[in-house]
């Protein structure tokens, strides 16, 4: 009993402990690589903040020119005309049925 109980004061008191658990994350390491990561995001984003701001003052970021080109319609007449055609002879029946008198009968009579 005498043997459990040194064990028991050997385990709660810290500077006894001969088991030593293997260190998975070292903070100061954790602390660098975290460091490092952070400082390459901020050179990353001043140097592409910098490119923007003097592309934009040279005017080269939007490099297009003003008359990028002209391009002209080309219709089939024909078919544009049968379109035009089905357009209006749809306008025509529509304005017929909403002139007209539409009986519902009721099927439950």
């Amino acid at each position: 009993m005498q043997k459990l109980i040194e064990k028991i004061k050997i385990f709660f008191v810290k500077e006894n402990r001969d088991i030593k658990k293997p260190v998975l994350i070292n903070p100061y390491s954790a602390w660098a690589i975290l460091f490092c990561c952070i400082l390459i995001l901020l050179i990353s984003f001043f140097g592409l903040n910098t490119y923007f701001f003097f592309a934009v003052k040279n005017n080269t970021l939007f490099s297009g020119s003003e008359n990028a080109g002209v391009v002209t319609a080309k219709y089939n007449h024909d078919t544009l005309d049968k379109v035009l055609e089905s357009f209006l002879n749809r306008n025509k029946k529509f304005e017929e049925l909403k002139s007209s008198n539409i009986r519902i009968i009721d099927p439950s009579y």
